[in-house]
């Protein structure tokens, strides 16, 4: 992971890193909220499997980020 992240933050590795990262999301599902301008995102794909291995508390349900969209009106 420490390799990942130099890879990252290197200029020269960083779009290589982004597409190695890209490999693993198969898709993102987008859902509008309950509230105006509000986004439910759902990631699918390797990457959640990945996340929940390192995290070392696997999490079966679907993992749900939520951001009011800026210039919305809340």
């Amino acid at each position: 992971m420490e390799r990942f992240t130099q890879a990252l933050e290197d200029s020269e590795t960083r779009l290589d890193a982004f597409d190695a990262i890209r490999s693993l999301i198969h898709r993102i599902v987008l859902h509008p909220g309950e509230k105006r301008g509000e986004m439910h995102a759902t990631l699918q794909g390797a990457l959640m499997g990945i996340l929940d291995f390192a995290k070392d508390t696997p999490q079966h349900t679907a993992i749900v980020t939520t951001k009011v969209a800026q210039g919305s009106l809340a």
